[in-house]
């Protein structure tokens, strides 16, 4: 009987061992396509349907002048920053992306919604928020009110109609000012 037993484990951990060679040698990505997060499958961050990707900054989501890209189909937040004084501006452009035809177009249609938010450990504080088209058009907002030296950060949200599960996605680029980065 142990000898079976031997037998069969010996039998899963060649298929095992089989299995991994057939898919290894690959690695996961992080958005950046340069950090290995995990041994063994490929993602590269054109297969993730949300994000938010500061630009020319390595692993970060927000460069240190404020800039972004950002791809999203129902919500996706920014990392965080510190307000270098009382007002923070926020802009945004954004075009709607068929995922799966790989092609553009511009619609007033789909509406998005940036909300800033203050942290503040269990409950963060909303502090305003701007809606915007998927038409092209760049969307903008002077927050004011902001306490220089804290640390905020925005989401990016589908306000209508609602595309979660289509290939519709919003793409865009903005940017973040009379901030650092954390």
């Amino acid at each position: 009987m142990k000898k079976a037993v031997r037998q069969g484990v010996s039998l899963m951990a060649a298929v095992l061992v089989g299995s991994m060679s057939m898919f290894g040698g690959t690695t996961v990505f992080a958005e950046d396509n340069s950090t290995s997060m995990l041994e063994g499958t490929t993602v590269s961050a054109e297969d993730e349907s949300n994000y938010i990707r500061f630009v020319n900054s390595g692993n970060e989501r927000m460069d240190a002048d404020g800039s972004f890209e950002f791809m999203f189909q129902d919500w996706v937040g920014s990392d965080h920053f510190t307000a270098d004084g009382t007002s923070i501006t926020i802009t945004t452009t954004a075009r709607m992306y068929v995922y799966t035809d790989t092609y553009y177009f511009d619609s007033s249609k789909y509406i998005y919604r940036l909300t800033l938010y203050k942290e503040n450990g269990t409950f963060d504080k909303k502090i305003g928020y701007y809606e915007a088209c998927g038409d092209g058009i760049s969307g903008s907002e002077r927050f004011v009110g902001i306490e220089k030296g804290e640390e905020y950060y925005f989401k990016l949200e589908v306000m209508k109609p609602y595309i979660d599960g289509t290939a519709y996605h919003f793409e865009g680029t903005g940017q973040v000012s009379n901030v650092t980065v954390i």
